[in-house]
């Protein structure tokens, strides 16, 4: 016989409830085990959270067995002693069955008190509203990530998490009582730090809390569920809205925020829906979540985790796309490297990276709109990787070459797999026609720097993109601090002393991220140095003795140059290498006898002689590097400018110290974009280009910039920062190309492109254990449920919970049966008596 899950009416007695009770136990029996059915919902009456333990209420007849077994052991005997007893008895036989009868029902009472516990009785809001709660408020708090990305097959996980959300108000809508829904996004909580609520809801209105920051808006949906019909509306109305984002934000801010949307009034109820897919990156370390979870507990809402995970994928992401460390400049060509990490439990053999190049034309950019702007592209040849280990990375070069300066553009991309966003990497190219860099020579004849310009200005037949400025060591005296940022790297050589001024403007660079090389030879003064390196607290990084002589070996079986592994001395990788034994030395600086660089103090010997003393010293400082030579660049303590290893190792030591500001910083999605202009030089009227999203054209936005008021003349316009009260401005959150169009008083456009990436570490996909979660969140009460069993583990949600009111009931039977236990009982009560 086929079981009803329809509504049921309601119990007019005891017994009908206990019909009710056998109907759902019947209900269990033919379905099987409550895991893998409906949720047997009624409206009106008391619905059991676990109803597989119903049967145990057939429990309640022992009592009564245990006393008729009890009759049966009795036999009737006669003895005429005892007919004046018969005759007592029959006076009192009704009162002594009425006291065994309560004390038969007091005991089967106790065992269905016991089985109601167990199986915890919940009964509708009408019921619960006499306890003080009039209205349910169901939370449901969505993981909007990129991670929900993930496709089982043809199915999304963020899919199911919509489906979790449409549940918990078809639940909400079956039930008796007030009950209100409100949907908050990771997303928009993590891009707040204070708190301003502007609800979109079905009345009109809006609420807001003050937050510990600055007031910021947050965007949730919220409506009051009269029925399924008017649910189902709101929830179409809403769904396109609730589209996925590739943002990675973990659940910290979306739960400090629900603790401000919870109501004060204890008369409404609080139940808070965690829907994610609970990735070990986020949850593994649940302690900085457990403040926030506590405080939602302390505000009395009942608080359910709901994965949409069944098991972790492997997943590939690019890490990083980046240009490596060189001199980037137009007709120079140079690397660019693709790191690729393995997020899963497996290897992943053949992977094949498509890299291509997108080359934009000045000319055409003066002569098209954005929309019929188009690149030139080119694909790039790279090594398929043959296999990637779990939890591992793996690097790939490609030879990059753009003939002319301008903003160009790297993409690489992976083959489709379950998470799709991480397969893309975008990077910018901000390509200048040459990069300056300036020579102090101390000499008044620049023979240092003669050479030096040699290597960097060879002639028309090799370019290096290197443009190289000369001047005395008197231009560094007053130099404007903006004016010395312009260079790649300075390079001193055979300097005697620097002024004050000097060496607070060097100073300053290097630690922004310059790079300085320092070439010592016959004009330099010892003290100066030694005040130079200031006890290692100084831009010099070791201090100076004495110049020396190199004294020749008899036997001359080792070279004067011993390098270590260091980028700038590859040209003298491999045993036999011939340019070392090239290189003779004869005068160098020494330093003192008892130094030694300290780890902490960011100096290391890069190379040293054949003596042991150093010969190249690296000193980073702040954000910069210092390379210095304890030898000269002319050919007066050495033959190294005559030797071609000279040529290789100056460039790359120019591509080492001025790597720094070569490179722009990796943007992330959701990073606004801020333009500033000159206003004596360009327009107001600005253009942003957003990436393209499948076949849709590129979309253009128009925004007018806005003088900065604590900077004079200049103009600012953003992108992604603007946000006004319940209008979230979520222009940034696409990984892609962005461009900012900009026209200059004259007429000529300007383009600027900015690179915006997803966060790498959020493709991880391993999965955080139920036992780890409960774990690490002890003192936190949570109920875990997956999302295809969401639907009995939410039946706490329909009322007011009886197992409290049952233990209090259960404590008073036990006594009252204890204390009838007594009087029903013989009890001896002195010598000789008995009662």
């Amino acid at each position: 016989m086929a079981c009803a899950t329809s509504d049921l009416l309601p119990p007019d007695s005891f017994v009908d409830d206990f019909k009710f009770v056998v109907h759902q136990a019947a209900c269990v029996k033919h379905h099987g085990s409550s895991k893998h059915r409906p949720f047997i919902r009624t409206r009106t009456h008391m619905q059991l959270l676990h109803p597989s333990l119903a049967w145990a209420f057939l429990l309640i007849a022992v009592p009564l067995l245990i006393h008729l077994i009890n009759l049966m052991r009795h036999r009737r005997v006669k003895w005429a002693a005892m007919d004046f007893l018969l005759a007592s008895y029959r006076r009192h036989s009704n009162w002594v069955r009425f006291k065994q009868v309560i004390l038969l029902l007091l005991r089967m009472a106790a065992i269905a008190l016991i089985v109601a516990m167990l199986a915890q009785f919940i009964s509708p809001d009408q019921w619960s509203s006499l306890l003080g709660t009039s209205q349910t408020h169901h939370f449901v708090l969505l993981d909007d990530s990129y991670s929900m990305s993930e496709r089982d097959g043809t199915a999304r996980v963020y899919d199911r998490a919509l489906r979790v959300l449409q549940s918990v108000g078809h639940h909400a809508a079956n039930q008796e009582g007030n009950h209100r829904l409100t949907v908050l996004t990771t997303s928009e909580a993590a891009s707040q730090e204070g708190i301003q609520w502007s609800a979109e809801r079905k009345s009109t209105g809006s609420q807001s809390v003050s937050g510990d920051s600055q007031v910021a808006s947050i965007n949730t949906f919220e409506t009051d569920i009269s029925g399924t019909e008017t649910f189902d509306l709101w929830f179409e109305d809403l769904r396109p809205r609730l589209a996925i984002t590739q943002l990675s934000t973990g659940p910290r801010a979306a739960l400090e925020v629900l603790r401000e949307l919870l109501p004060s009034d204890s008369s409404e109820k609080s139940i808070v829906y965690v829907v994610s897919d609970f990735r070990a990156r986020e949850w593994n370390r649940p302690d900085p979540l457990r403040n926030a979870l506590e405080s939602l507990q302390q505000a009395g809402a009942e608080i359910f985790f709901v994965t949409c995970v069944e098991q972790q994928r492997t997943n590939l992401a690019i890490k990083d796309l980046s240009v490596h460390r060189g001199t980037i400049a137009a007709g120079v060509p140079f690397h660019a490297a693709i790191e690729v990490t393995n997020h899963g439990d497996r290897d992943v053999s053949n992977v094949k990276l498509l890299v291509q190049s997108k080359y934009y034309s000045y000319e055409r950019e003066q002569g098209l709109t954005p929309e019929e702007l188009s690149p030139e592209i080119n694909q790039l040849t790279v090594e398929p990787i043959d296999s990637i280990g779990p939890g591992q990375s793996v690097v790939r070069t490609v030879e990059v070459f753009f003939p002319k300066p301008g903003k160009h553009v790297l993409e690489a991309r992976l083959p489709e797999d379950c998470v799709a966003t991480d397969n893309h990497r975008y990077c910018v190219v901000n390509l200048p026609d040459d990069v300056p860099v300036l020579i102090i020579d101390g000499d008044p004849q620049k023979q240092a720097a003669a050479f030096v310009s040699a290597v960097f200005e060879p002639g028309t037949h090799a370019r290096t993109g290197i443009r190289r400025e000369i001047q005395d060591v008197s231009f560094l005296r007053a130099i404007d601090p903006k004016t010395l940022e312009t260079y790649h790297a300075i390079y001193l050589l055979n300097v005697p002393r620097l002024d004050i001024s000097a060496v607070d403007a060097l100073e300053n660079y290097v630690r922004q991220g310059g790079g300085l090389a320092v070439f010592l030879g016959p004009l330099a003064q010892l003290d100066f140095y030694n005040q130079l390196h200031d006890q290692g607290r100084g831009l010099f990084p070791l201090p100076l003795a004495q110049d020396d002589l190199l004294l020749p070996e008899l036997n001359q079986s080792s070279p004067d140059v011993i390098v270590g592994s260091h980028p700038l001395f590859r040209i003298f990788s491999g045993k036999q290498n011939p340019f070392l034994n090239g290189v003779s030395v004869e005068h160098f600086l020494r330093t003192t006898d008892d130094w030694h660089p300290n780890p902490q103090s960011g100096t290391r010997v890069l190379a040293t002689l054949r003596n042991g003393h150093p010969l190249c010293v690296e000193r980073r400082l702040g954000a910069g590097i210092v390379v210095t030579f304890l030898t000269s660049v002319t050919p007066e303590w050495n033959n190294w400018a005559r030797n071609p290893s000279f040529v290789v190792v100056l460039l790359d030591l120019q591509a080492y110290i001025g790597s720094k500001r070569s490179f722009p910083l990796t943007r992330l999605v959701g990073t606004p974009i801020e333009v500033e202009i000159g206003a004596a030089e360009h327009q107001v009227d600005l253009s942003f280009v957003l990436p393209k999203k499948e076949i849709v054209a590129r979309p253009t936005l128009q925004v007018q910039a806005t003088p900065v008021p604590e900077q004079a003349g200049v103009l600012r316009a953003a992108l992604g920062s603007n946000r006004s009260l319940g209008n979230r401005n979520r222009m940034t959150e696409s990984s892609g190309i962005y461009e900012c169009w900009k026209t200059t008083l004259a007429g000529d456009v300007e383009v600027s492109r900015y690179a915006l990436n997803v966060d790498p570490g959020e493709g991880d996909l391993q999965l955080v254990t139920a036992q780890a979660l409960a774990s690490g969140l002890d003192s936190v009460k949570i109920q875990q449920r997956r999302w295809d069993q969401f639907d009995v583990g939410s039946a706490k949600q329909a009322g007011f919970n009886w197992s409290g009111p049952l233990m209090g009931i259960l404590i008073l039977v036990l006594l009252a049966e204890q204390m009838m236990a007594y009087v029903t009982s013989y009890h001896v009560a002195g010598r000789g008596r008995a009662t």
